[in-house]
């Protein structure tokens, strides 16, 4: 029991057996706000390329038919859904307001974009489409986000007669800020219904083939912006455009559709390499039969690649864990030196005990006795850093978002720049068993 009593009382006795408290504590709050921060990166990235991506992407040729390919699809266990994407990349430019006597006429904005065709209705089944289809004021609070276009269900439908029959186009948000187009105005009545909806305009402008098939010609169409589009990632919504299935058909004029095929599955884990290679074998098998008969591929299933949402991001998530992995590693070489100099510290505490020692001898304590009081003196540092760290690491990752506006508001530093890091938020994801793994380093380390 004396043991005990005389390492409680060492520990408690000077100021410097805080110190290796402090080092403690500093070294397991930050390795766990490195990890969840890199968890919630990683965890966040893969939600939002997930959301705008399906489970699986089949890569097919522009005359495929649809029809035919939902028949094959769906006739394959685990497939729960299809969706068509037609795809073209486009020069999108505003269309300038009229200038006014006296001004110079301004030059359009323009910038290029990736222009999907889809059915609204299909891809809601296969992405968070509709999900994405939001919108807030730059002074307002995250919660408070809106549809941005008049109707969730119709997103590329025209209300106003004034514009001339025009079709629809969805923006992504940081190409719709670039073009300086902004989400319809729209006015009800007090019973929700539209009585009128203002749109920006923009031309899109792209290469289609001449009724020869020798050459190729520009073709640009007005559309009206009927809604904004913001995934979360401005890698994706800085470069994206959506036009409706059959108004894309008509302006890339494309005899059939699709350029890919989205397939969203019952259970992607357990489903996705099976399926993956259903399809695969599918192709193998007919491509041996047109060898053997000397036939042709079937006009609507030619040569065509099945992709999982993870072979499409592979180089980027695997940058991403890789990342996690070295930061880490020296995260933990930090912690290592820390746990040197405690080691140190430790050390000398126990030379400063030098008469004491010799005092517990004297008494009768023995050798073990004493190396037990010192033992428990480095175990008391452990558990009360390690508890330390683990409270404040936890505090410090909840507000974490609260203590980057703080800084940014006292000293006008941004550590979080949305513009580079792609999220308006830090992401944070605490794992259990990391958390665990890191106090229990704390703890057993001295």
């Amino acid at each position: 029991m004396y043991k005990l009593f005389l390492s409680l009382r060492y520990f408690r006795s000077r100021l410097i057996h805080f110190v290796p408290v402090v080092c403690m504590t500093l070294g397991v709050m930050a390795l766990i706000v490195i990890l969840a921060v890199m968890d919630g990166f990683q965890a966040q990235l893969r939600a939002t390329l997930r959301g705008t991506l399906s489970d699986l992407i089949i890569r097919v040729n522009y005359e495929s038919d649809f029809e035919k390919w939902k028949e094959i699809l769906y006739s394959v266990e685990g497939v729960r859904a299809v969706s068509p994407h037609l795809q073209s990349f486009c020069l999108v430019a505003q269309v300038p307001p009229p200038s006014r006597p006296g001004e110079f006429e301004r030059s359009a904005l323009m910038d290029g974009a990736m222009v999907l065709g889809i059915d609204s209705r299909l891809e809601s089944q296969v992405s968070l489409f509709r999900s994405y289809l939001k919108w807030r004021e730059k002074n307002r609070e995250r919660e408070e986000w809106g549809s941005s276009t008049p109707d969730i269900e119709a997103p590329f439908r025209v209300f106003d007669r004034r514009y001339d029959d025009r079709a629809g186009v969805i923006l992504g948000r940081q190409l719709a800020e670039r073009l300086g187009v902004m989400r319809p105005r729209v006015e009800r009545d007090p019973e929700g219904r539209l009585l009128r909806a203002d749109y920006d305009r923009v031309y899109l402008t792209t290469m289609v083939r001449t009724e020869g098939q020798e050459r190729y010609r520009a073709e640009q169409q007005d559309f009206c912006v009927t809604g904004i589009y913001e995934s979360g990632n401005q890698e994706i919504d800085q470069h994206i455009a959506y036009l409706d299935r059959g108004d894309a058909r008509k302006f890339f004029q494309f005899s059939l559709d699709p350029s890919e095929i989205r397939v969203q599955l019952a259970d992607y884990e357990s489903q996705k390499d099976r399926v993956k290679k259903q399809l695969n074998d599918r192709r193998q098998e007919v491509f041996a039969r047109t060898v053997v008969e000397g036939t042709a591929w079937p006009a609507y299933l030619l040569p065509y690649t099945v992709y999982t949402w993870e072979d499409q991001r592979r180089n980027f998530l695997n940058a991403i864990s890789n990342e996690k992995g070295l930061i880490a590693i020296i995260a933990g070489m930090a912690f290592i030196v820390t746990g040197f100099m405690i080691f140190s510290i430790l050390s000398m505490i126990v030379t400063m005990k030098t008469r004491d020692i010799g005092i517990l001898k004297a008494l009768g304590g023995t050798t073990g006795g004493v190396l037990r009081i010192f033992l428990v003196n480095g175990l008391l540092v452990g558990l009360v850093g390690g508890a330390l760290g683990l409270l404040f690491g936890l505090l410090f990752v909840h507000h974490i978002n609260e203590i980057k506006e703080l800084l940014n508001r006292l000293f006008g530093w941004e550590p979080f720049p949305q513009n580079i890091y792609l999220f308006s938020e830090i992401p944070t994801r605490v794992v259990p068993g990391e958390v665990a793994i890191v106090t229990g380093m704390g703890v057993t380390a001295l």
